[in-house]
């Protein structure tokens, strides 16, 4: 019984190394994703639409993979501009900064 016992303790121990192992190359290889320089951005053609702002486009990291988020219209806002996002070198590697709206006086 001592003996079963200790190979389906043995068993289990295996699967829970093998799992966390897993786990830990998963997110290494996520790591090395962010050392990978965006491509470059795709050209869209939005029409001037009174009372609003063209939102460029961007790439985003999904899992491995960088999928194109398409451009969009937001309203304007009086008093504020739009800062388009952008992707940006922390040391060696990249990070998507957010764009937004901001006070007119702060652009300055």
């Amino acid at each position: 019984m001592a003996r079963l016992r200790s190979r389906c303790w043995n068993a289990q121990f295996a699967r829970a190394v093998a799992a966390t192992l897993a786990l830990l190359l998963s997110n290494c290889a996520d790591l090395d994703d962010q050392y990978e320089e965006p491509p470059a951005a795709r050209t869209e053609v939005a029409p001037a639409r009174p009372g609003f702002v063209w939102v460029h486009g961007h790439w985003a990291r999904r899992g491995t993979l960088w999928t194109w988020i398409d451009g969009h219209y937001e309203r304007e806002r009086p008093g504020y501009i739009y800062v388009e996002g952008r992707w940006q070198r922390e040391g060696s590697y990249f990070e998507w900064i957010e764009g937004g709206w901001q006070p007119v006086a702060a652009t300055r």
